[in-house]
């Protein structure tokens, strides 16, 4: 996964509002990045060669048909979703409500694509759809962020956690962010939020930083973000072991 610089990829989601902003649609669902990879590469490869209508809804039922196998109903999943028909609309709309355990993730995918096809059908304009790896609700984009102490070998106090968790979410309802669940763990904690994708990152995090460490040096500067996935308590500090030994983590650490 390419590792960007936020600024750049919030002036190219920014650019989208401006030209876009009554079109756009966030996936709000979490589906895991390599399962998104995976619909979307197959859905290409099947665009190039794929049936007439009436012979994919013809084959249809075989979505509900437990005899058939899983490969064959993600290449039908894909075949409906390729198509700007109701029809088509219905069945995955019928089949994502109870899909085989295993296709959960792709059935929704494919009832996203066809949503999106018929509204863009409708209104006669391309519907912009941003999707990630964590999800989103409304206008705006979840991420997983890892915060730290200014001295990885000092833990955060009771007293500290309560402020700065107080500071961060009045922070955040001045941009209309949204705070969620959170953990502390000795010098970092975790925590996941959704944040509208015309804010700048760097503004609001760098910003509610600064006010916390006016009552002292309590967070580095130094942060990750992502919204490819939530990070485990080893995958965190296996990261921050690594960037320390590399010489430091960057100010502002994301991927998309």
């Amino acid at each position: 996964m390419k590792a960007i610089n936020g600024q750049e990829a919030y002036e190219k989601l920014q650019k989208l509002l401006i030209d876009k902003k009554d079109k756009l649609r966030i996936m709000e669902r979490q589906v895991d990045i390599e399962v998104q990879m995976a619909y979307f590469e197959k859905g290409t490869k099947i665009k190039l060669d794929l049936p007439d209508l009436e012979h994919v809804l013809t084959k249809a039922e075989d979505l509900f048909d437990e005899d058939v196998d899983l490969e064959a109903k993600r290449t039908l999943l894909n075949q409906l979703a390729s198509f700007e028909e109701v029809k088509c609309y219905r069945i995955l709309e019928k089949y994502m409500k109870q899909p085989d355990k295993q296709l959960v993730d792709w059935s929704y995918l494919a009832y996203q694509e066809s949503l999106m096809g018929i509204e863009s059908s409708l209104t006669d304009e391309d519907m912009v759809y941003i999707s990630s790896g964590l999800g989103g609700k409304a206008n705006k984009l979840r991420y997983f962020v890892v915060m730290m102490t200014d001295d990885k070998l000092r833990a955060f106090s009771q007293q500290e956690q309560s402020f700065i968790l107080k500071e961060i979410k009045y922070q955040f309802d001045k941009f209309d962010a949204e705070f969620e669940e959170h953990n502390f763990y000795n010098a970092y904690f975790m925590f996941s939020c959704l944040i509208p994708i015309d804010i700048s990152i760097g503004e609001l995090f760098h910003g509610f930083i600064q006010q916390i460490n006016e009552f002292g040096a309590l967070l580095s500067d130094n942060f990750l973000i992502t919204n490819v996935k939530r990070m485990s308590v080893d995958e965190v500090e296996d990261f921050i072991e690594k960037r320390l030994e590399d010489g430091g983590i960057d100010d502002e650490e994301q991927t998309d």
